[in-house]
Formats: C-alpha cells, sequence, structure tokens
C-alpha cells in the first residue's frame, strides 16, 4: 500500500510540473493570462510545494522543527500557485465578469491572513493549525475551477448532441474539472490524516488519499496528452452529429 501511495504521489508530482510546464510554454507565445496562471499554478504547486509538504508529513511526529521548516518553505509556492488559479479561473471562465474580482480577493486575503497568523504563532500546534487554514483557503480556487468546469461540461454536452460544440473538448472540460475535485480531495485527506492514532481510519484515509491522486493523474493525462485511441471515441459521434445537422 505505501508504495502504490507513494507512485500515486511521485506521478500527481511528475503530471502537474509537465502540464504546469506546458502551459508556460505556450504561454509565452500567446501572451494569455489564463496559460500562464494556471500553468505557473500547476509548476510552483507540484513542483516546489509537494516535494516539502509530504516530507514534512512524514517526519512531522518525530522531528517537528524541521517539519515546520519543511511547510514553511513549501507554504510559499503552494499557496501563491493555489492563488493563482483564482485568477486563471477568472479569467477563462468569467472573463466579462466584475463579481468574480471579489471572489478572487476573499480568497488572496483569507490566505495570507491565515499565513500571517501561522507565521507569527508561538508554538508548533498554532503554526500547524494557521498553516492548513491557509492552505484550504487557497485550495477554494481548485474547488471553484471544479465547479466551473462542470458548468461548462453540461453546457457544452448539450451543445454537442447538435453539433454545435466539439465532444472531444467538452470531455476535456469534464477530466479537466474531475482533476481539481480529486486534487482538493487529496489535500483534505492528507490534512485529517495529521493527528489521527487510529491505524484503522488512518490506513482508510491513506486509501482514498491515494485513489485520489491517482484519479488525478489520469483525469489530467487524458485532458491534455490523451491517445488515439481515446480520442478516436469521439470522433464517431461527431460526424453523426454532423451528417444530422447537415
Amino acid at each position: 500500500m505505501d508504495a502504490i501511495a507513494f507512485a500515486g504521489a511521485v506521478l500527481a508530482w511528475l503530471m502537474g510540473l509537465v502540464v504546469g510546464a506546458r502551459l508556460v510554454r505556450i504561454a509565452a507565445y500567446t501572451y494569455q493570462t489564463p496559460e500562464l496562471t494556471i500553468g505557473l499554478s500547476y509548476v510552483l504547486t507540484a513542483g516546489f510545494g509537494f516535494p516539502p509538504m509530504i516530507l514534512s508529513a512524514e517526519v512531522w511526529r518525530t522531528q517537528r522543527d524541521l517539519a515546520e521548516l519543511l511547510q514553511v518553505f513549501a507554504s510559499f509556492p503552494i499557496c501563491t500557485g493555489l492563488l493563482a488559479i483564482s485568477i486563471g479561473v477568472w479569467r477563462i471562465f468569467r472573463p466579462t465578469r466584475r463579481w468574480p474580482l471579489w471572489v478572487v480577493t476573499a480568497i488572496w486575503c483569507g490566505t495570507a491572513l491565515c499565513l500571517g497568523l501561522a507565521l507569527g504563532a508561538a508554538d508548533h500546534e498554532g503554526f500547524r493549525i494557521w498553516f492548513w487554514r491557509a492552505v484550504n483557503f487557497a485550495t477554494l480556487g481548485w474547488l471553484w475551477m471544479s465547479v466551473e468546469a462542470f458548468l461548462l461540461f453540461d453546457r457544452l454536452r448539450r451543445r454537442a448532441r447538435y453539433g454545435l460544440a466539439n465532444a472531444e473538448v467538452a470531455n476535456r472540460v469534464l477530466l479537466w474539472g474531475v482533476a481539481s475535485v480529486a486534487a482538493v480531495t487529496s489535500s483534505l485527506l492528507g490534512w485529517m490524516m495529521l493527528d489521527l492514532r487510529d491505524p484503522g481510519l488512518l490506513f482508510t484515509l491513506r486509501i482514498g488519499q491515494s485513489a485520489a491522486q491517482w484519479g488525478c493523474v489520469l483525469a489530467m493525462w487524458l485532458a491534455f496528452f490523451p491517445p488515439k485511441a481515446y480520442r478516436r471515441r469521439f470522433a464517431a459521434p461527431a460526424q453523426a452529429a454532423a451528417a444530422s445537422g447537415a
């Protein structure tokens, strides 16, 4: 079980890093905010935040000072990356609306407040509590992205029935939403496992976290690097819809 969980964490880290680097590279040519913010989010969170966070969780019960130092190091790329997602969600899904600016501002301010209280805490326990509140607050951007992705998927799915939208694009939007939910689930389960002493419950949550990580990897792989066999699933329905529309 430990090997499977470790493999899932490593694959999630690699997939986030690869996808993020690809989006940042695209942004270098397009000069578009969505690609840049989402790409930076994956690079910062997966590339620089996850490794020290995973290590800190392993040494928390035996070496509190080292664990706290690792969490401080991880807090800035993780929180910055997660906050970048909120800007990306706004520019991708609600670019002409003003109300998302208030959502972005609330997420940023709440995360900054919790992070400041964590860094100013007088003991390990106070730091841990406020640190994880900061991470969970910043994770709201991921949750928001999943909701917007599912709403967009529903619209695209209905249009694709009449040949008015691309079914493959709709499926990629769905997979993006699934990957976001899986990432949020993995983060929350990691937070819940910190103080657990019940071996049975701890094992159950580790299984859940591992499943969420593997689900995130699979969804991101199919969304950003779909194999030809998977893409062929959408070719026939698209041709049928185009023929019926004609």
